[in-house]
């Protein structure tokens, strides 16, 4: 073999072999990028999840805080038509009505978002909401006639207070049974 041939051969493989080197630390490159692409994915997924489960939550108690202020007002105007029956009037009768013209909405409200969130528990909450919906209109149907004179508190409210507290007891169950049960958001 002449010299140049052997240069040309030499310069061959060293450009074949440069050629090589680059692709493989291109393509090692790109499987390391690959990596911390993967990684930051998955911190991004564990970060938006952890949100997700803290707005939950957060929302979860908002709503049991709601629906324990509607059962307590539906126990205490009951509670005063029963056992203080001179003390009950239209008074009382309108802060009951306003609380529950707040209330209500937001509860529903909420529900909603909890729906979205875990639909095991919306569903759970949704029955217990339109329990609370369906005493609170029988309540108001009775105070209204109570104070129009149809009937007397004792006689017409004494029966809702058992179901106020009733449905305030099955809350503060659920709140226990939520705080047991680890619900996770669902994607």
């Amino acid at each position: 073999m002449d010299q140049a041939t052997a240069v040309v051969i030499g310069a061959s493989v060293g450009a074949i072999a440069a050629i090589c080197g680059q692709w493989i630390q291109a393509w090692r490159q790109s499987r390391i990028e690959a990596a911390k692409l993967t990684l930051e994915r998955a911190k991004l997924n564990h970060s938006q999840a952890a949100s997700l489960h803290s707005e939950m939550r957060a929302t979860l108690q908002n709503a049991i805080q709601r629906l324990a202020s509607a059962t307590h007002s539906m126990c205490w105007l009951t509670w005063i038509a029963k056992e203080s029956p001179k003390r009950f009037g239209e008074a009382q009768l309108q802060r009951y009505d306003e609380e529950m013209h707040v209330l209500l909405p937001e509860i529903i409200g909420l529900q909603a978002r909890i729906s979205s969130y875990v639909p095991e528990l919306g569903t759970k909450l949704l029955e217990l909401t339109a329990r609370i919906e369906d005493l609170d209109e029988r309540i108001a149907r009775t105070a209204i006639a109570v104070i129009d004179g149809v009937s007397q508190p004792v006689e017409s409210l004494s029966p809702l207070h058992r179901e106020a507290v009733v449905l305030h007891e099955q809350l503060a169950h659920l709140c226990h049974e939520t705080s047991m049960k680890n619900y996770v958001p669902e994607a």
